[in-house]
């Protein structure tokens, strides 16, 4: 058919829309050379008409065509609405698959709707009349076989992006102006939803786009225009000839507006011209409050989290779980549907109901955006169980979820308003993208719901309240424990703390309160599950300790679906082994002789304990007294106690994230009660059990729970921290060498206070030749300043800082170390070297170092010189051992050492730390280890490029100097980019002593080709017989 004779033959049609439609198609298939749906595909598997569909408008809809992958094709009469018939489509494109295409045509005009994932939406229109050019007949074929080439160029992320910067703009001029940031975050707000309703059709048609426009010519009338348009928009009324409806919902409660310019405006009038529709709020609230919150304006165009990366807690926490619930309830109405169609409604409805009241909490909320998908998830849900449904036989219901299903407490006053924006645009959008009307009066539903306060601390020091929720679910602020006290105060820290007592460790990261505050409330009974966000260090060290106490620390009393107390029957905190006294008096508080620790307890400290009299017993993974009952619900009496475990159901043990606009590495966590944890899984594989360290049995090494590693006291007092300086006492060494040359008033060397100093890049690297002014432990000023010239230093630049210190002990020995570590000292006094390893390093290093270096904080010393330690440590069992307790830091995600999970905890071989003599008694640990470092050591500083220069103080380590023409070779001679070849002679090397050192073992057995898991099983089993 030719374009001239389709024209002709429908301009001249008046045939109904139903009897025309599939006549007009398969003219049109003729037109572009396609194959008509009975052509290509006989079976209607993939392109047929009058698709099954059913739409959610109500009755019996069928799409008109249906082509997969490509597009949903609905068909009106002439004259009719064509935005109705956009509207059906909408309304059953999930059962459609979701095509890329929405056409829809009234028989003179076809309409094509774009309908792609994380695009803006574009619309082309085709008049009969149009299909006399080849580019129009070449869009409808791309319909058919291409789809892709009417993708938008714009993506939603761009054009919220290019909005967000535009408005950051126009605030930072306002602030210029002198105008109180809140006030101007508010207005802008204000403006933006103006944008978005315009462009939604909340408000007439280009209303706001004129208001703009005119202001831009006239800027002292826009201000009297915003501000009446504001008024009729928080009550409903007219403006101008036009009528506007009621919008309000919180965020037009008055009519405040600011004077802008007529630049303003016109920077304000172009950015009416993006597709507010458009914006994607998964990101849209985080983009936005970079703009207008002053302090954080240096993250503009820095990356955000994606929606991916979210979904990876809504899917597990929310949709999954929900989703299971509502395929059981399907199969139910399958099978009522033919014998009782009454019971199978009721099914149904109650579900929906379920769906309806569903409340979701994210108490650290933000600007929404995990509010918003999890209002978006309850929403989707609802859709497919409506359709799905209608498919059954069942009458269509209208959705119910609303805005109300979210909750947040957010505490920065920004981005709490920003999340109700967020939400209520994610709500429009997701309406009208389905094809559903409007709720109005009002358009926005107060969002009381999303408070603006502290989430876990009230102003009186006490606990802070979280509402019930079904589910909680959060990406809660990332603030190590040792930065609280500079970053929130030292009153509002020690309040927390002490509110937090025994429930949360005291140097925990802040992210943890809110895991202690979401276990509490689903012990409690108040919450269903939770997913949570945190830096990946809560896998060790303090941080983990809230994940032993979801684990292994809560313990409820349930009598009937109530709880009650028993005077007897104890919350363990930490311990979580449930014991019942049997002393009717009730028992000791205090340790006794029924203690016993957690998995990962230090052993430097004692838990809470038990008098004598109790017996723990274990039953199916609770633990309960012999005579109770572990089990549910209803039991009556003493045997109605229920030990309420939790479980990790899922987790990302280390993943990258966005956090403040800096790339982090993060765990996702979600935890439930025990009994419901049905489908475990870590790192996006089935899991047995996780573990508080967020790793899991894998086969072959069954219950290989590395968190039950305990310290072994042989170990004590060998491993310790670097110095703490606290501020400018590193000097650089050529002027140290000056000062080591001057005199003093009372003849003593300046020698006493001056030291190399060493951290972590010095031995991975090469030496920076820093020193340290170095006071001592204990003395005083009196006798500091008798050294002049370092005295004065620190008076000049030390003094100035750590007065101002909030730490009292630095503040008021400011020319002291802040942290002189007197523990270490005493351990490497008589000592001629000492080894030490970085904190955080790509590889697990060890190195001698000269006993006249101090470490800083940045290194730990172990405070031997026996080669066979040395030797031990730079094993692979250790370095093995080392990895799979450690904890981790940092975007580079690089392994962290500590002296008390790390090193307290590694079982040696029998007898190396304790011998009088280990290189006598381990001769083929030390020969190896020796061999190791004198080879390494030829390597880093080979004699034809260096020299030895004596330090100006007599046993101070030589300085080791590039000859000339070999600096720029000795440079790269690091112990990093040594291991990152690792030449043969070094893995030699290293092979003779692990040969040595599992030999001391006694594992005869051992060869290179020995698992790894076979190793950690081996040394679990060692540590767990001596600790």
């Amino acid at each position: 058919m030719t374009p001239e004779a389709f024209i002709q033959k429908w301009q001249a049609a008046k045939t109904k829309e139903k009897s025309a439609a599939q006549e007009h198609f398969i003219d049109l298939c003729r037109l572009l050379g396609e194959a008509t749906p009975n052509e290509a595909d006989p079976d209607g598997l993939w392109f047929c008409f009058e698709k099954g569909a059913k739409k959610t408008g109500g009755g019996d809809g069928w799409a008109d065509v249906w082509r997969k992958g490509c597009f949903g094709w609905e068909y009106k009469g002439k004259g009719k609405d064509l935005q109705a018939a956009l509207k059906q489509l909408q309304g059953y494109a999930l059962a459609l698959q979701s095509p890329p295409l929405l056409i829809v045509s009234d028989l003179e005009t076809l309409v094509i709707h774009t309908a792609f994932t994380n695009a803006v939406q574009e619309t082309h229109a085709i008049a009969l009349d149009d299909l006399r050019q080849p580019e129009a007949r070449q869009k409808l074929k791309w319909a058919f076989t291409d789809p892709e080439r009417l993708r938008p160029g714009q993506t939603r992320e761009g054009l919220t992006r290019a909005a967000a910067e535009q408005f950051a703009a126009l605030a930072l001029a306002l602030h210029q102006r002198g105008f109180e940031p809140h006030r101007v975050a508010h207005f802008l707000n204000r403006l933006l939803f103006c944008l978005f309703a315009e462009d939604c059709d909340l408000l007439p048609k280009a209303l706001f786009s004129r208001l703009l426009e005119n202001a831009a010519k006239h800027p002292d009338r826009g201000t009297s225009l915003l501000k009446n348009l504001f008024q009729a928009m928080a009550e409903g009324g007219d403006f101008g000839v036009d009528i506007i409806d009621w919008f309000n919902g919180g965020l037009f409660n008055d009519a405040d507006t600011l004077p802008l310019t007529g630049a303003e405006f016109k920077q304000l009038s172009a950015l009416s011209r993006l597709d507010w529709s458009a914006i994607e709020p998964a990101i849209f609230g985080t983009l936005f409050e970079r703009g207008l919150d002053p302090a954080k304006r240096s993250q503009l165009g820095a990356h955000y989290t994606d929606r991916a990366s979210i979904m990876r807690l809504v899917d597990p926490v929310i949709r999954e779980p929900l989703l299971a619930e509502w395929e059981a309830v399907k199969a139910d109405i399958q099978k009522d549907k033919t014998k009782a169609r009454t019971k199978a409604q009721k099914a149904y409805i109650g579900f929906l109901e379920r769906l309806k009241n569903f409340r979701v909490l994210d108490p650290a909320c933000g600007s929404g955006n995990f509010l918003y998908l999890a209002l978006q998830t309850l929403k989707d849900l609802e859709h497919q169980a409506i359709l799905e449904a209608e498919t059954l036989g069942l009458p269509r219901q209208f959705p119910a979820v609303g805005p109300e299903a979210v909750h947040g407490i957010e505490l920065n006053p920004y981005a709490a308003e920003l999340a109700r924006v967020t939400v209520w645009i994610g709500e429009i959008q997701w309406m009208i993208q389905h094809g559903y009307n409007l709720t109005k009066n009002p358009i926005l539903r107060p969002l009381d719901t999303i408070e603006q306060r502290d989430a876990v601390l009230n102003a009186d020091g006490t606990e802070a309240a979280w509402p019930e929720a079904d589910v909680i679910i959060g990406n809660p602020p990332f603030l190590g424990g040792s930065k609280l006290l500079g970053s929130l105060g030292e009153e509002y820290t020690h309040r927390l703390r002490a509110c937090y007592q025994g429930r949360v460790p005291g140097g925990a990261d802040l992210v943890c309160y809110w895991f202690e505050k979401a276990r509490a409330q689903i012990a409690a009974g108040k919450t269903q599950r939770a997913g949570l966000v945190s830096t990946n260090s809560i896998r060790g060290g303090a941080n983990r300790k809230v994940l032993e106490r979801i684990l292994y620390g809560t313990i409820e009393a349930e009598h009937n679906g109530g709880r009650y107390g028993d005077g007897n029957f104890r919350h363990l905190g930490i311990d979580g082994i449930a014991q019942k006294s049997r002393d009717s008096a009730g028992a000791s508080r205090g340790g006794g002789a029924g203690h016993r620790q957690s998995p990962g307890s230090t052993g430097h400290e004692n838990g809470p304990g038990f008098g004598a009299g109790s017996d723990p017993h274990r039953l199916g993974g609770a633990e309960m007294d012999a005579g109770d009952v572990a089990g549910g619900r209803g039991v009556a009496g003493a045997e109605g106690l229920l030990l309420n475990r939790l479980a990790i159901f899922n987790a990302w043990s280390d993943e990258p994230w966005i956090n403040e606009g800096a790339a982090v590495r993060v765990s996702l966590i979600g935890f439930c009660r025990k009994l419901e944890a049905s489908k475990i899984s870590l790192n996006g594989k089935y899991a047995e059990e996780i573990y508080s360290d967020l790793t899991a049995a894998s086969e072959g090494t069954e219950n290989l729970d590395l968190t039950q590693a305990k310290p072994i006291s042989t170990n004590f007092r060998i491993c310790f921290m670097g110095a703490s300086k606290k501020g400018p006492f590193d000097i650089p060494g050529e002027l140290a060498r000056t000062w080591l040359e001057q005199p003093n008033p009372h003849s003593q060397p300046n020698s006493d206070v001056l030291r190399p100093l060493w951290n972590g890049l010095d031995l991975t690297r090469r030496p920076r030749d820093i020193w340290v002014i170095d006071f001592g432990v204990n003395m005083d000023e009196r006798n500091a300043v008798l050294y002049e010239a370092p005295y004065e230093y620190v008076l000049r630049t030390v003094k100035p800082i750590s007065e101002k210190n909030r730490d009292a002990v630095v503040a008021r020995s400011w020319w002291r170390l802040a942290r002189p570590r007197p523990d270490l000292r005493d351990a490497l006094r008589g000592l001629s070297r000492y080894i030490a390893t970085p904190e955080v390093a790509k590889y697990r290093l060890f190195a001698w170092m000269n006993s006249a270096v101090l470490p800083d904080q940045k290194l730990y010393a172990i405070a031997r010189a026996d080669d066979a330690i040395f030797g031990v440590l730079h094993s692979r069992f250790h370095e093995l051992w080392s990895l799979a307790v450690c904890t981790w830091h940092g975007v580079g995600n690089d392994p962290r050492y500590t002296p008390t999970t790390t090193f307290e905890t590694f079982p040696f071989p029998e007898g190396v730390l304790t011998h009088e003599n280990p290189d006598a008694a381990f001769p083929a640990i030390a020969e190896a280890a020796k061999r190791l470092h004198a080879l390494r050591e030829s390597w880093l500083n080979p004699p034809e490029w260096t020299e030895r220069v004596p330090e100006v103080v007599p046993g101070y380590p030589d300085r080791i100097l590039p000859k000339p023409g070999h600096a720029a070779d000795l440079k790269k001679r690091t112990l990093t980019n040594l291991y990152n070849t690792r030449p043969a002679w070094l893995d030699n090397a290293h092979k003779a002593l692990d040969q040595a050192v599992a030999a001391a073992y006694g594992w005869t057995d051992y060869t290179e080709a020995m698992p790894d898991a076979e190793i950690l099983g081996r040394l679990l089993k060692l540590n767990l017989e001596r600790a």
